[in-house]
């Protein structure tokens, strides 16, 4: 999978669903975020397998390793690419409970919209 990635743009796509309690609606969508790998080695590859990082990954791969360090660049939610885009999630939260979202404080990422380049801390 690194391999075939290394050098490459994909697309990385979450779904999500927040049901309503009591109300039985259901509020979905989702978050697409481009990712464009770096042209990693071979030997960069088999230390970054050997670590056992990307045994537990959707796509082999933590765009957030330090010492792998995967990406070039991200287009869009960096979160939804680590796992979870938490600006799509506190939106589909405060439009199914309109002033519950807010007080959970979630707002938006500071990368929802951003380019994140290789080497850049996301926090």
């Amino acid at each position: 999978m690194l391999e075939a990635l290394r050098g490459r743009s994909h697309a990385v796509t979450t779904g999500l669903a927040v049901a309503t309690p009591g109300l039985g609606d259901i509020l979905s969508g989702y978050e697409t975020t481009i990712v464009h790998m770096r042209r990693y080695t071979g030997d960069e590859v088999n230390a970054y397998v050997a670590s056992g990082d990307p045994f537990d990954k959707a796509g082999g791969y933590a765009v957030q390793n330090p010492d792998f360090a995967p990406a070039e660049r991200v287009e869009g939610c960096y979160l939804n690419v680590v796992g979870l885009p938490l600006c799509r999630l506190s939106e589909l939260i405060t439009k199914a409970m309109p002033g519950f979202g807010e007080s959970m404080a979630l707002g938006s990422c500071a990368s929802c919209h951003a380019v994140v380049s290789e080497g850049t801390a996301v926090v």
